[in-house]
């Protein structure tokens, strides 16, 4: 089985499904990668002018890392879980997937948003913790996707807005896995399961190149001096960026 890369640093990705806490992981790097085990499967879902929204709860995913020297901001090891009023949006349209996320209680700082994408979750084996058909042996299926969805800056309020829409067809640079069947991310719009992972990049920089990286790469300001509170993802993966909040979307009924 074969899989197109459009990008070599997965480790960030790959643990966004990783195993419950007691469980065995391989690929886990560290303890201060260990991962919150909230349960988000409270999920709502209606209907509205042939189109289906799904309404799932934000979570806390990954605490901060210890490697970013000393420009780092944040205490290792520490959760952001979403405060009151956070929520998250998915439209699924007949050729377009299309998500609104109003979350809080994030570290003032850079953002990226990422979509996971399993197209077809009848080949999904392995359940999410956090909810939904597909977890970390799926990541490698032969219809899923990783993508690039947004980026933006929150200020010291905590609050983060962000929001995009993807098209069945439509390609973007910044796709990190592409799987061996599909041609582009997003071919199942109405049965896909969808996961965001919101991720962080440090303090927003004032060098216009930094922050565009900060924004739009996955590992743009993530190094082991740049002061993100990266973590080390081991020999083969390196320093990478850490999760701090994450939501799921399985397929509507």
């Amino acid at each position: 089985m074969k899989w197109k890369f459009k990008h070599f640093a997965l480790l960030t990705v790959l643990l966004v499904l990783a195993c419950a806490k007691d469980s065995p992981d391989p690929l886990a790097p560290s303890d201060a990668s260990q991962h919150d085990q909230t349960d988000l499967s409270n999920f709502e879902t209606t209907h509205k002018r042939g189109a289906v929204v799904q309404h799932a709860q934000l979570g806390p995913f990954m605490p901060a890392g210890p490697f970013g020297g000393p420009t780092n901001l944040l205490v290792p090891g520490t959760f952001f879980a979403p405060t009151k009023g956070s929520n998250v949006h998915l439209l699924r349209g007949k050729n377009f997937i299309q998500f609104q996320m109003h979350t809080t209680g994030l570290p003032a700082g850079a953002y990226t948003v990422w979509y996971i994408i399993f197209n077809n979750t009848d080949i999904c084996t392995t359940p999410n913790p956090a909810g939904g058909f597909c977890g970390e042996p799926d990541l490698f299926g032969d219809e899923t996707a990783v993508v690039w969805a947004t980026g933006g800056i929150v200020q010291s309020n905590g609050v983060g807005n962000f929001g995009d829409r993807i098209r069945v067809g439509e390609e973007r640079s910044e796709t990190i896995i592409l799987g061996s069947d599909i041609d582009f991310p997003l071919t199942n719009p109405a049965g896909a399961e969808v996961h965001l992972i919101v991720k962080y990049h440090g303090a927003a920089s004032s060098d216009p190149d930094v922050l565009y990286g900060q924004t739009h790469t996955l590992l743009g300001n993530c190094g082991e001096n740049d002061g993100a509170n990266s973590f080390d993802g081991g020999p083969g993966f390196g320093i990478q960026c850490f999760d701090p909040q994450l939501a799921v979307f399985p397929p509507p009924n």
